[in-house]
């Protein structure tokens, strides 16, 4: 099995130091992937995303430009 931080460098880094990611299907919105701060939703998977692993795959995308955006090296 390949180690999450391996797979996923810039959303372990964002877990590490600026905030969380939920992983489960949200009743609320259908999201089955949320990663936020503690103040905003950075990003959610859409309602019909029901693989994990694309969605933690597109994830890992938005979260790099966050981090780049923000001037934040991983």
């Amino acid at each position: 099995m390949i180690q999450f931080a391996k797979a996923y460098p810039s959303l372990s880094s964002f877990v590490e130091k600026y905030g969380e990611i939920y992983l489960g299907d949200d009743a609320y919105n259908g999201a089955l992937v949320t990663v936020a701060t503690e103040n905003d939703i950075i990003w959610q998977s859409s309602s019909q995303q029901r693989n994990i692993d694309n969605a933690l795959e597109a994830a890992e995308r938005v979260v790099q430009q966050w981090l780049s955006r923000h001037a934040i090296s991983k």
